[in-house]
Parts: structure tokens; C-alpha cells; sequence
């Protein structure tokens, strides 16, 4: 089963800062680091890092962020789809604090525009699943996305709304959950967008919307899911020492989709995924790159 990741590349700028600044105020960071970055980027390199087919179709532009995320992605071994030469693409600044829980501030570029025609550069025919991500719902281009993915018919569409949930317009979200996504989103994603602070009621009435399986991450507890019969929790790994909870949830969505394709059960997937997720957390960034880690989850992976 191929899988379409639509959504942005973008730089990552990390800074440690021992707390937020204040309103007026000034924090001092003493280790800064620059990586390629955004939700589709982090979930197609899950997809690599198991060998499992996926594109990566995300706009690059011109300029100085665009040429670093172009050299990445080649060297990532993405296809570049999507070439553009007239905006150069956007950068995030990520304020880590000790613990490792993350601020930011977003500069959006080209990636923030998605055009009806870009699509004609996709066959829809090759792919079952398709992800796409809060960010572009938000976009200037969300609705132009949503409406392309309407037209498409028996396919496996994952949206991970993102802490943008209750920023995208409430027209484009109703267009959104008529495609009945499956949906992944974390506990404050899912108490924000319902105002329920119950989880089990919060996410059967989100339910009423989707009409489809619904993923909540719990941090460190784990994953629950309601699939409109069934709502159960599949609990969480114990983590070192959590470095930065970067890309956690892409990495966990990522997994879900890639072990479900590979006719892995939903518990299965869960527990894997939540495996994934806590080796994530503790390593710098949302990329794994320590081999050992990597010959261990896949691994783990053929005995799941």
C-alpha cells in the first residue's frame, strides 16, 4: 500500500532556553541547531527509515531555506515533486525547555500555498492512504487540498489537525470531517477543539464528526483510540531521559499508518507506534540517525 504525505518541509531552527521569556523579557540560548523539518517531512522519514513506499509532496521553492531543504531531501533520497521559483520556503524557531516540552514560532513560505493545478502532478490511482496535516488546513491552500481529496473515492485519508485545530475556519474543517479522516491528534489537541476534559467523552463526540477511528496520544501513557464501538488505551514505554518531544507525534502517525498497511493489528500498530515514539523523545530532533537505535526498531518492527 503506497502512501501520499502531503503537507511542508521547512528549516527547524532548535534553541535550548532554560525557560520562555516573558512578555518583554529576553532568555539566553547557548546551544542552537538547524535541521530540516514540518509534520510530512518527519512522517516520510519514518516511512524511509522501515524501507516502506511513500511520496513526499511538499512545494520547494527559491532562496536560502528552500536550496537547504532541496539538498536534505535529496540526500534523504525524497523525490522532489513539487519545484517552484518564485518564494523561497518558510523556517520555525522551536524554544526547547529542559524538559523537553516545545514553543513555536512558525514564518511561513511557499508552503504555505497549495494551488488546484500543483495536484496534476500526482496519479491518485498509485496511493491507499493519504496524510495531510493541520498546518495546511490552516494554509491559505487548506481548502484547495481538502477539495482535491473530495473528489477521490475508497481511500485511507489520515489528518492530524495539530495544535492549529481551532485556528482552521470552522467552514474547512466541516469539508474536512465529511471525508471521514482518520484522525491522530494529542489530549490538548482533543480537550481544546471539543471543550470536554473527559477523554473517553471527548473523543465519542469528536467521533460524531469524523465518523471514524480516532487516535489520541497521551504522552508518556500511551495511545487511545475509539473506533466508534470499541474505545480502549494500549499503554506507553518507559524513556530515559526525554532530550525533545520533536516530531513525536509524526513519528507515531507515521508508524500506525506503515504497520496497519502492513497488515499489523490496530493494537499491534498502537504499541509499536508508542515504541517508536519514545525513542523519538530521546534523541535531539524529530530524525533518528544512531544506527543502533535503527537496527533495534526494525527489529522490533518484523516481530510486532
Amino acid at each position: 500500500m503506497k502512501t501520499l504525505i502531503i503537507g511542508s518541509a521547512i528549516v527547524d531552527i532548535m534553541m535550548q532556553v532554560k525557560n520562555l521569556p516573558q512578555r518583554s523579557g529576553d532568555v539566553v540560548s547557548k546551544e542552537r541547531t538547524i535541521n530540516v523539518g514540518g509534520c510530512a517531512y518527519n512522517v516520510a522519514n519514518i516511512f524511509k527509515l522501515f524501507n516502506q513506499d511513500c511520496s513526499l509532496f511538499v512545494p520547494i521553492g527559491t532562496g536560502v531555506f528552500a536550496s537547504i531543504i532541496e539538498q536534505q531531501l535529496i540526500k534523504d533520497e525524497h523525490d522532489i515533486l513539487l519545484k517552484k521559483d518564485y518564494k523561497d520556503n518558510g523556517y520555525c524557531i522551536a524554544l526547547i525547555e529542559p524538559d523537553g516540552e516545545r514553543t513555536f514560532i512558525t514564518y511561513s513560505g511557499l508552503e504555505e500555498e497549495f494551488e488546484k493545478q500543483w495536484f496534476k502532478e500526482i496519479d491518485f490511482k498509485e496511493y491507499e492512504n493519504i496524510y495531510f496535516e493541520g498546518y495546511k488546513a490552516y494554509s491559505n491552500g487548506g481548502e484547495k487540498i481538502v477539495n482535491e481529496l473530495a473528489k477521490l473515492k475508497n481511500k485511507n485519508i489520515y489528518f492530524c489537525p495539530g495544535p492549529m485545530i481551532t485556528s482552521i475556519s470552522k467552514k474547512v474543517m466541516k469539508k474536512i470531517m465529511s471525508l471521514k479522516p482518520i484522525l491522530h491528534l494529542n489530549e490538548k489537541e482533543l480537550q481544546d477543539y471539543t471543550n470536554i476534559n473527559n477523554l473517553e467523552q471527548a473523543i465519542k463526540t469528536l467521533y460524531l464528526e469524523n465518523k471514524n477511528i480516532i487516535y489520541v496520544t497521551l504522552g508518556s501513557k500511551g495511545v487511545a483510540y475509539f473506533d466508534g464501538t470499541i474505545f480502549n488505551k494500549v499503554v506507553g514505554f518507559k524513556v530515559k531521559k526525554i532530550v525533545d518531544t520533536l516530531g513525536a507525534g509524526d513519528a507515531h502517525v507515521a508508524t500506525i499508518m506503515l504497520s496497519l498497511s502492513s497488515g499489523k493489528t490496530i493494537e499491534q500498530s498502537l504499541e509499536f507506534a508508542n515504541l517508536v515514539a519514545s525513542k523519538i523523545v530521546e534523541v535531539q530532533g524529530a530524525k533518528i540517525v544512531n544506527q543502533k537505535i535503527i537496527d533495534y526498531l526494525k527489529e522490533q518492527y518484523e516481530n510486532y
